[in-house]
């Protein structure tokens, strides 16, 4: 009877179904994790373009929890979304809309510096917000500029500023050739300016290299350099201070003299520069007598130690 049962078709159609159902909870389980811990946020967004309910949320690119509702709040737009727990909003939170390109659907960003480790309060919503630009604004804003730029004032502004594109670039093409070509040229071997920069760090590699292995010589020189480093600024710079100081006293009147004797000064200069000539003409007679000097200098002293005096030796000298 059980045999028969058990091999009998109704049977094994109601196990399979069984086991479908079985297959199908568990994946649900598995899969989604219904019982996994979630907490609950909200934001005020500028609006909610691309953005629907069940879409993602992210952190840092990594998908953490699921837009759960999508109202709207006056000017704004209210976004409920839910988070894993082990996933903390923290106090500086920020939220936008992100999307691969500007026809998807956009997944809720939730943005954080992570300098400030204090959490989110769940009751207050994100007010930190902002969406990019869709479509619709971005070909508006487009067409406000055609328009602009085909107003009365100036219906031939964009033909004008095309003109003189033109104009500016006229003979310029070869060398526009030539500077997209070179260009092209290196963005197509990147390899060689990113050798260049490894040269460049491993050079400065071998340099720290050097200063670690000569460190202790380079601290000695440096601690003996504190002292003198020390005496200069207490010998030098000091006094040149100072100097400079009583420099600026005396300036003042420096200037005051110039300005009362200067022209007379520079009238006995002007005077003196006949005697200078002559002196240059006869610097041979003049070495002469200086040479004579001595000469003349120990006769007179030798004379006063004998207790002669000047007129005496003058009556002598002029009997000889």
């Amino acid at each position: 009877m059980l045999k028969r049962m058990l091999g009998s078709q109704a049977f094994m159609s109601v196990a399979g179904a069984v086991l479908v159902v079985v297959l199908a909870v568990v994946g649900y389980f598995l899969y989604f994790d219904p019982m996994k811990k979630t907490q609950a946020y909200c934001a005020l967004m500028p609006d909610a373009v691309g953005l629907y309910v069940g879409n993602k949320v992210t952190m840092r690119g990594i998908p953490v929890g699921t837009v759960t509702s999508i109202e709207s709040e006056g000017a704004k737009v209210k976004v409920g979304f839910e988070v894993d727990a082990e996933y903390p909003v923290y106090a500086d939170a920020a939220a936008t809309t992100v999307a691969d390109s500007i026809v998807a659907d956009r997944n809720l960003a939730v943005l954080f510096s992570g300098k400030n480790t204090a959490t989110w309060n769940p009751g207050d919503c994100i007010t930190k917000t902002l969406t990019p630009k869709s479509i619709t604004e971005t070909l508006t804003a487009l067409a406000d500029l055609s328009a602009q730029l085909q107003q009365a004032e100036a219906p031939d502004a964009l033909e004008h500023g095309l003109s003189a594109l033109d104009a500016a670039t006229v003979g310029a093409g070869p060398q526009i050739n030539e500077i997209v070509k070179k260009l092209g040229s290196a963005l197509s071997q990147p390899d060689a300016d990113i050798g260049h920069l490894a040269g460049i760090f491993d050079a400065f590699a071998s340099v720290g290299e050097k200063v670690e292995a000569h460190w202790g010589d380079l601290r000695s020189m440096l601690l003996r350099l504190a002292p003198a480093l020390n005496n200069a600024s207490t010998e030098l710079i000091g006094p040149g201070a100072e100097l400079i100081d009583r420099l600026g006293q005396a300036l003042p009147m420096l200037n005051d003299l110039v300005t009362i004797a200067g022209d007379p000064i520079m009238r006995a200069l002007d005077d003196t520069l006949p005697l200078v000539r002559l002196l240059r003409a006869n610097v041979g007679s003049l070495s002469e007598i200086m040479l004579k000097l001595p000469v003349l200098t120990n006769s007179a002293q030798s004379m006063m130690s004998n207790g002669m005096s000047l007129p005496g030796a003058l009556g002598m000298a002029g009997v000889r």
